[in-house]
Order: structure tokens, then sequence, then C-alpha cells
């Protein structure tokens, strides 16, 4: 059984090779937009303008999460919607999830599968891009009287992917492959993308009034599915000290981390739904390894066409006799 679920999953994978155009754009603004934040020196504001005073890392694992939720929390949500959301859609449209249904492998099996080989996919792309971050990090020449490079440590390059950006995706992911299955509509599989890009903009990032509850604040860092508003709230709004972001570990606390397991379970859980509904839905129309259930379709058929017949010919008759 595990080999057949991998089957699905090598295919899935194979059949979004890295180089198709949607992948491609994706690949191509975030390398852009990487080289934007590097040129344009967008980094957590902190340290001193004087020449020759204290200057914030642009490589610190501060900055670098810093610069992740940026440049994901607008653009990942449409790019994951495409690659996760729309696989079992069109596979419904062609007709392929019958020969699939047709096997042994279950709906929420073949859900999984499809699931785990998309994000295969975008882990690709990510895993690309990573290395053209991490040149320009290191590479692109920085006036030292304005900016400064601290040393290199892979785990702040890969800590955000895994802390921000995975559990975005997944989230997202599931919920849009879900409304693809459940509604059969591609256009509303972006429904979620851009709820949360309006939310997001409007509201969970940056609207702070004076009189907002402290605990309305926190629900709101914590729900935040890109965490934008945490990562202001606690580490960008108030200034720390360049000291602390050159040298201090990015370590999310318990309360966080354990929101950002929430958003993978509901996203999975969107995915066993999806699986579910499939499986709702085949029994109806899936009938390709069912041999009985296309005799007696097609027994019903027969009998249907020769009432038809038979009405047919009465009526033709009864025409004739009146004229």
């Amino acid at each position: 059984r595990h080999t057949r679920y991998g089957t699905v999953t090598g295919v899935q994978t194979c059949a979004l090779p890295i180089w198709r155009p949607v992948h491609v754009v994706m690949f191509a603004l975030l390398a852009l937009l990487t080289l934007g934040v590097v040129l344009g020196g967008v980094q957590v504001s902190t340290g001193s303008s004087v020449t020759g005073g204290a200057k914030a890392s642009i490589n610190s694992a501060f900055n670098l999460a810093f610069a992740a939720m940026l440049q994901f929390g607008p653009l990942l949500p449409f790019f994951v919607a495409v690659v996760c959301g729309m696989p079992m859609l069109a596979d419904a449209d062609r007709r392929v999830d019958r020969l699939i249904h047709a096997t042994p492998i279950s709906h929420v099996g073949y859900a999984f599968s499809r699931f785990i080989g998309s994000l295969a996919v975008l882990a690709a792309i990510l895993g690309v891009w990573l290395l053209v971050q991490i040149g320009l990090y290191e590479l692109v020449p920085l006036d030292a009287n304005e900016r400064v490079r601290g040393p290199f440590a892979l785990w702040h390059y890969v800590q955000p992917l895994l802390v921000a950006v995975l559990p975005q995706a997944v989230f997202v992911g599931g919920v849009s492959a879900w409304l693809g299955v459940r509604t059969r509509q591609p256009v509303l599989v972006f429904a979620l993308p851009v709820a949360l890009l309006v939310v997001s903009l409007f509201l969970v990032w940056q609207w702070n009034p004076i009189w907002l509850p402290t605990t309305v604040d926190y629900l709101l860092q914590l729900v935040d599915p890109s965490g934008v508003r945490w990562m202001l709230r606690n580490f960008v709004d108030e200034d720390r000290g360049v000291g602390f972001y050159n040298t201090a570990p990015f370590a999310p606390d318990a309360v966080f981390l354990a929101s950002r397991l929430v958003l993978v379970a509901l996203g999975l859980g969107a995915v066993w739904a999806a699986g579910r509904r499939l499986e709702r839905t085949g029994h109806d129309d899936l009938r390709v390894g069912d041999p009985a259930a296309l005799l007696t379709q097609a027994a019903r058929s027969e009998e249907h066409t020769s009432e038809l017949q038979s009405q047919f010919r009465i009526s033709y008759a009864v025409f004739c006799l009146k004229k």
C-alpha cells in the first residue's frame, strides 16, 4: 500500500516539473524580491547611522527571518493555491481520478499523495531559491559605512523556512485543495489567498489602535499565518539594540510555535476532508472498478430505450390512423 501511495506522489512530483511557467514565475519573483531586499537595504531598523558606528548585520538570524516573512507573507499563498489546490481539480476535469479510484488506493490516501507531491515541488523551488538567497546575502558587495555582514550560518537561512514558510504553505495548500474539491470551481481556489492578503494588509499586520486590548493583539499575532504581526510586535516595533539583533538566536516562544503546529494540523485536516469529499461523491459517478454496477446501469438504460421506442411506434401509428 505504501508503494501505491508513493507512486501517486512520485507521479504528482514528476507531473509538475520545476520549469513549468507558474514555477518559473514564482522562482523569478522570489529571486528579484531577494535582490531588491539586499540592494535596497530592507532590514531591521537599528544601529547607528554615524560612520563607523555599530550596524545591524544583514545576514543575522533576526534580519533573515524578518525579510523572509515580508517576502513570503503576501506572495506565497497565491502560488501555493495553484500548486496544491489545482491538481485534484484537474484530475476530476480530465477523468483521471476515475482511474485512480479504480485502484486499491483510498480516496484519503490519494488526496494526501497528491498534496505531498505538490509540497515536494514547492520544496524544490524553495531549495533553488535558498541557494540564490545565500549567494546574494553573502557575496553582494556592501558599503562598510552603511551595512555590515556577519559570519555565515546556514541555520539562519533555513530556520525561517521551517518556522514561518512551511506552516503557511501547508495551511494554505490544504485549504485550497479542499475548496477545489468541494466547489469544483477553479476560481474559488484563490479565495483564501485573496482573503488573507486583504485581511493582512488592512487588519492583521498594521492595525494597532491604542485602545486595542493586549489579549486581542496577541491573538492576532497567533492567527496570522505569515507571522509578520508577531515579528513586528515582538522584535521590530521596539528597538532591542544592534547587539541583540546581531548575536541573539532567533528563538520563537512556545505559544507561537504551537500556533504554527495548529496551522499545519488545519492544513492536513483540510486535505483529509478533501479525500472524504471525494469518497462521498465518488460512489455515484466513479464505477470503473464495479462491473456489476455497469451492467445494471446498462440494462436500465436499454430498458428505458425500449420503452421510448415503443412509445414512438404507438404515437406514429395513431398519427397515421388520424390521417
